[in-house]
């Protein structure tokens, strides 16, 4: 505690005994009283209480007082008053001593005395500025087309400085009082023809927090660049609408060749979905076309360009001849592994490899399984097997397929119609009754029809005895990004659904 404190209560406790050492010997009331409804008070460095109230306390007096005491730092609203009882607030100075302190108000009044103590804490300086890192595209606008700005909380009063090199950084104001408030920044047009960063420093009371700012040579996108397209002017089967999104952080417009058509075809800062629409091609070829989206203040430009045949199909015959074969799969990779030829044996001999498990045949058969190409429609189930030169598929309550490699021989941009021909077996089990298996061939991605329609065959019922039953179908429009899976149609059901398949192959047919 300071030594004039220590002096002021000692100066107090003096005169409170003087008081009563010679209230024999004069005049004063015996009954007179002063009384005070706080007598000590704690508030924060700013004056005020940890709920961010001014002090106050009430004074009670059958007689006259006055404050023969007051803390320079602290300022009542009354200092002196008659009898009755009066509410007193207590104005009290920012502490920015560094140091906690302590001060006194002392009232006094025919010879009554009461102290009120005010403990004042000490001021920390607090300043949080948000972001600390800020990126803006060309025009300097945020790239939702907004201008950027800065959260700034302090408790004291705070000043920007702007770094020497950050000239086109300009923040709406430069000072301000401590409290909260968002400044805004003005930041000039890059024409640097460079990315650039600059930096300013807030500063209040000890604290300082920088804030970076870097500005990019951007300020448009969109979300899609190129559109391949039928005659119709779709991309796929479901023509489904052509739709991107144009990201500008200013006002943008567009132009566009004469069968294409942009809508809305201009927009403000922010982000805008467009739809495109495509004209019919009886041009009888190939055409490309493009929309360009242009911003009106930074002349920024973005370039959709549109690719559209003169086909029902979104893509080129690869030009292969009729009879190519794209994929030939007979199963001799499973030949090592000397498992029971089960379809061939009439079900006399069952043994086969699971492709599941640690044993070391196991994980064997399974990395041969993944060097085939083919993947398993169902892993969870794990009910792939491998038999003489076949798999065999399925197991109590658990159905699986394969799906088939991807073509990589049909080019980008291109397609190809395809017979699709291999062969399947059913499970028969010890009660002599083949299992209830059917068998669906499914278009799980990209491009292309069963049949010229469907994504989905009609399931295929194998003859009910130990014979292969072979298969055939017309696959139309397949690409390198189309997969084709050859499954049991009962996925997901329980019961017995075991199946063999063999020689799968896929042959360039004649375009249709």
């Amino acid at each position: 505690m300071d030594f004039k404190y220590m002096i002021i209560r000692a100066s107090s406790l003096l005169l409170l005994l003087s008081g009563s050492l010679f209230t024999a010997c004069d005049d004063d009331d015996p009954d007179a009283f002063i009384s005070v409804s706080k007598q000590e008070i704690e508030v924060e460095y700013n004056g005020l209480t940890a709920n961010g109230e001014t002090v106050n306390f009430d004074l009670g007096s059958n007689h006259a007082w006055r404050a023969t005491y007051v803390e320079e730092w602290i300022h009542p609203t009354h200092t002196e008053g008659d009898r009755g009882r009066t509410r007193i607030f207590l104005a009290i100075d920012e502490n920015n001593t560094g140091k906690d302190r302590e001060g006194y108000v002392i009232f006094e009044g025919d010879g009554s005395r009461r102290t009120v103590a005010v403990i004042q804490k000490l001021k920390v300086d607090a300043l949080m500025v948000s972001p600390g890192k800020l990126t803006v595209v060309k025009s300097g606008l945020l790239e939702t087309g907004a201008k950027a700005s800065v959260y700034i909380s302090a408790n004291s009063d705070w000043t920007i400085e702007v770094a020497g090199d950050s000239g086109w950084i300009t923040p709406s104001k430069t000072s301000g009082k401590a409290g909260e408030e968002d400044v805004e920044l003005t930041i000039t047009q890059n024409t640097t023809g460079a990315v650039r960063t600059g930096t300013f420093v807030v500063i209040a009371g000890s604290k300082r927090a920088t804030v970076t700012v870097t500005q990019n040579l951007e300020g448009l996108k969109v979300s899609a660049t190129s559109f391949r397209v039928n005659k119709f002017g779709f991309a796929d089967e479901e023509r489904t609408p052509l739709t991107f999104t144009v990201t500008a952080a200013e006002a943008w417009t567009s132009t566009a060749d004469g069968w294409l058509t942009l809508s809305p075809a201009s927009g403000d800062a922010g982000e805008t979905e467009v739809t495109l629409t495509v004209g019919e091609n009886g041009t009888g070829a190939l055409r490309s076309g493009e929309v360009k989206i242009v911003t009106a203040q930074t002349g920024l430009e973005e370039t959709v360009s549109v690719s559209q045949n003169a086909k029902d199909n979104l893509f080129e015959d690869d030009g292969q001849q009729v009879g190519h074969v794209y994929y030939n799969e007979p199963f001799d990779w499973c030949k090592p592994f000397n498992k029971d030829d089960q379809v061939g044996s009439d079900g006399v001999k069952t043994s086969t490899l699971p492709i599941y498990g640690t044993t070391e045949d196991r994980k064997e058969g399974n990395a041969a399984f993944v060097k085939s190409g083919l993947k398993d429609y169902n892993p969870d189930g794990e009910c792939m097997y491998l038999a003489s030169d076949y798999l065999k598929m399925g197991r109590g309550g658990n159905q699986t397929g394969v799906i088939l490699p991807a073509l990589d021989a049909v080019a980008e941009g291109y397609c190809t119609d395809v017979e699709l021909t291999f062969e399947i077996c059913p499970n028969i089990g010890g009660s002599k009754i083949p299992d209830e298996v059917t068998v669906s061939v499914e278009i799980v991605e990209g491009p292309g029809t069963i049949g010229g329609e469907a994504k989905l065959s009609d399931p295929i019922t194998p003859e009910g005895k130990y014979v292969w039953t072979p298969v055939s179908m017309k696959l139309y429009g397949i690409t390198a990004d189309t997969r084709i899976v050859i499954r049991s149609t009962q996925q997901g059901q329980n019961g017995y659904f075991r199946w063999f398949l063999d020689d799968i192959k896929m042959t360039k047919i004649a375009a249709e």
